[in-house]
């Protein structure tokens, strides 16, 4: 179901960030607009996704793509069998329910999960950090550059749009145009809801 990027797409307006964060992480994370953190060079200060919280939409997206009560989309949410990362994985799957998504949480202990989706790549959806956590935006380059298909890229994106930013995001020298390139990175990333 994921290769149809309205169900990406309502995945993103379904899940309530700031509830998952205080929620499930008692306050101890920050809901995020893009895959970078804030404070990462680069970062577009004024962005927001135009896929934030709304479950409405969600569930217009989620028609467009064929599922609705007659044909529920029904997805195994591979998670780490953690105290940090099941009740997140709870509160998302609850609010996937609330507009139509039987999203099952099969957990796994640290290995086998590590094996299932960073080696094996073999799930639908799973819960993980992947967001640029260094204070450069080419951390991006190893996550979901073609180039790394079976290996970092763990959602195994293939898009040459995106390929050709990361490229020239590397290699640009000039501040001012770095910043505009990483902005179309995010830009993209958030259209296609990587």
């Amino acid at each position: 179901p994921f290769n149809d990027v309205r169900v990406r797409q309502a995945f993103s307006c379904d899940i309530n960030r700031e509830e998952a964060v205080v929620g499930a992480c008692d306050g101890n994370a920050v809901p995020l607009d893009a895959m970078m953190l804030k404070d990462v060079d680069c970062y577009p200060a004024d962005f927001k996704s135009a896929y934030g919280y709304d479950p409405e939409r969600a569930k217009e997206l989620l028609a467009e793509a064929g599922y609705d009560e007659s044909n529920p989309l029904k997805v195994e949410f591979t998670c780490m069998d953690d105290s940090r990362m099941i009740p997140i994985a709870e509160v998302v799957a609850e609010q996937l329910r609330l507009v139509g998504v039987e999203a099952t949480i099969e957990r796994y202990e640290r290995a086998a999960w590590l094996n299932k989706v960073r080696t094996e790549h073999d799930y639908l959806l799973a819960l993980m950090n992947t967001a640029a956590q260094y204070n450069d935006a080419d951390y991006l380059y190893g996550l979901y550059h073609s180039q790394y298909v079976g290996g970092r890229n763990w959602g195994d994106v293939n898009d040459p749009e995106l390929d050709a930013l990361l490229e020239s995001g590397r290699s640009e020298t000039d501040k001012a145009q770095r910043d505009e390139i990483y902005r179309k990175v995010v830009e993209r990333m958030d259209e296609m809801q990587y």
